[in-house]
């Protein structure tokens, strides 16, 4: 059995990586396709669903079957809704250990021999196996939200030292230590503010290779993944500045920094997956994948210049809900569990909260197995009056409050959307070399791996082996 390491990059697309493969900006990139197989990747849609969504494709990555198979149809479907087997049951099947760090839909894990460290969709900190749950507690949004507060602006010195802890808990390197310092420093008195949260994902990248290098090194996966969002999260909120002569909205003077924000995203993660690669077995196969592509956006579906997130805790107190109602807010939206026997009463609460002065539903609404599912409702069609959301007022009962009680500002409005042409290479023992398919699905990731691996390919999967062999 071959060992397989798959490197996931939510929203990568070619049309970013080639003209940065030519300026020679991409070596680990470079060196992979030079010696190995190139391809798009056609990404996957639930039936009757516009979008291309993470959620519903990286399953597909994972499963090697489309969405109406695999389970999982909508943006607040979770691992317990997977109803088939996926690449790494596959792998223990045939006796071997696994490692999934970061990892999509994995949300709540089960056990397995090795570990498996979920990414920003899971609930809790719940980890396999749990004593690894600090790792997850490092996200400090979703930690605040799970401690009864909200984001803070800035780290206070108790938590910091917490944080180091768990850092240095997690095998991260003197080196690392010493460029989050810089980094640190970078964006408290040079960086522009739109650029803060993107430095602080680049950052966190460089703690989960070092977390991701001391669990392996630790249980000696035969099959690994890793995934960073970092690109897609760039992709949103700076390919305004990336290519502004596409906007009629851009600014007039851009930052360089901001200028180049996307393309730097590209480069980190060029450059994680080069210090992965530095302690991987040179025999392993390696599979660079996205889930869907990434395409801009030049009249963005959000309103006005902004993005807003949620604030859980100020959302439960605007209409009446305790404290001490489990809330966790997964990107744009919330998670909570009020219990099986308030589930009705709870969805029923928020159907409630309407847009002044229209009477519009500030929310879509949703029960599934024990959740509440909460998502903002807010679109440009539905609300073309409004320009900016600041000036937005919104309704329970007789509690009349600015959008802003519930919602704080958090980067630029969207300027990129998820498109169908995703990215896969393919590089290791018994692949081919220098080779360019024309076109393949995400859902051929896992049998071509598993045929790559030496392990027999299920029958009936959707997915097919590439000619990459």
């Amino acid at each position: 059995m071959k060992k397989v390491l798959i490197y996931g990059i939510s929203g990568a697309t070619w049309t970013v990586i080639d003209p940065l493969l030519q300026a020679g900006r991409l070596p680990t990139f470079a060196r992979l396709i030079e010696g190995g197989v190139r391809a798009v990747a056609s990404s996957v849609r639930a039936e009757g669903d516009k979008h291309f969504r993470p959620q519903i494709a990286w399953p597909t990555v994972s499963t090697g079957v489309l969405p109406a198979r695999h389970g999982v149809t909508r943006f607040f479907h979770r691992y317990d809704d997977v109803v088939v087997p996926s690449i790494w049951d596959y792998f223990q099947s045939a006796g071997a250990r696994v490692g999934l760090f970061g990892w999509p839909i994995v949300w709540p894990p089960r056990q397995v021999n090795g570990f498996m460290i979920p990414t920003y969709d899971g609930r809790d900190a719940s980890t396999w196996p749990p004593e690894l749950s600090y790792i997850r507690t490092l996200d400090r949004r979703q930690e605040a939200a799970r401690g009864g507060k909200d984001v803070l602006s800035k780290v206070p010195v108790g938590e910091s030292l917490r944080m180091a802890g768990k850092l240095l808990k997690g095998g991260v390197s003197a080196g690392t230590f010493a460029r989050l310092a810089s980094a640190a420093a970078d964006s408290k008195l040079r960086a522009p503010a739109e650029l803060r949260p993107l430095l602080l994902r680049r950052a966190r990248l460089q703690i989960s290779v070092d977390m991701f290098r001391k669990l392996c090194d630790q249980y000696q996966p035969q099959f690994s993944a890793f995934a960073t969002f970092l690109v897609d999260y760039a992709a949103h909120r700076f390919w305004l500045f990336h290519e502004p002569e596409r906007f009629a909205d851009a600014p007039k003077q851009i930052p360089p920094r901001l200028r180049d924000a996307l393309i730097d995203s590209y480069i980190a993660v060029d450059r994680a997956l080069g210090r992965i690669l530095s302690f991987v077995d040179n025999d392993t196969v390696i599979a660079v994948v996205s889930e869907h592509g990434m395409a801009i956006e030049p009249v963005s579906a959000e309103i006005g210049p902004w993005h807003y997130v949620m604030r859980p805790n100020k959302l439960k107190e605007f209409v009446g809900l305790p404290e001490s109602m489990p809330a966790n807010p997964v990107a744009r939206w919330i998670a909570l569990r009020p219990g099986e026997d308030r589930l009705n009463e709870t969805a029923d609460t928020f159907r409630k909260v309407t847009i002044e002065p229209t009477g519009q539903p500030l929310f879509q609404v949703y029960i599934h197995r024990d959740e509440v599912i909460v998502k903002l409702a807010l679109t440009r069609a539905q609300n073309g009056h409004l320009n900016d959301l600041n000036e937005l007022s919104i309704r329970f009962g007789q509690r009349v409050a600015p959008f802003t009680q519930i919602a704080q500002r958090f980067g630029r409005r969207r300027s990129a959307m998820h498109a169908e042409d995703a990215v896969m290479i393919l590089h290791g023992p018994g692949i081919r070399c220098g080779m360019t398919l024309d076109r393949c699905g995400i859902a051929d990731i896992t049998p071509t791996l598993l045929h790559a691996a030496g392990l027999a390919v299920p029958a009936g999967l959707d997915g097919q082996v590439l000619p990459v062999f």
